[in-house]
């Protein structure tokens, strides 16, 4: 599982290489290898928000006009993590 602090270290990871990029006073094969840790980087961050928004409680509005708040159980978790 993933922890705030390591998706905001990969964050602020792939926004130097964007910056790195932008300015391209490297090499090509410099470049390339930026491009391709971003691309991880990438993936890293992505797969992790799909981890938080599966762990988002899920709010349903009942008939009576309450709102009714559930947390996915560590099971339900899993299941919706395996697809």
């Amino acid at each position: 599982m993933n922890k705030p602090a390591d998706f905001q270290a990969r964050l602020a990871q792939l926004e130097k290489i964007i910056a790195r990029l932008e300015h391209a006073e490297n090499s090509l094969e410099d470049n390339i290898a930026d491009y391709e840790q971003g691309m991880r980087l990438v993936a890293a961050c992505q797969q992790a928000l799909a981890a938080a928004k599966q762990r988002v409680e899920l709010v349903s509005k009942q008939s009576s006009g309450e709102l009714l708040v559930e947390e996915l159980t560590d099971q339900e978790e899993e299941n919706r993590e395996r697809g």
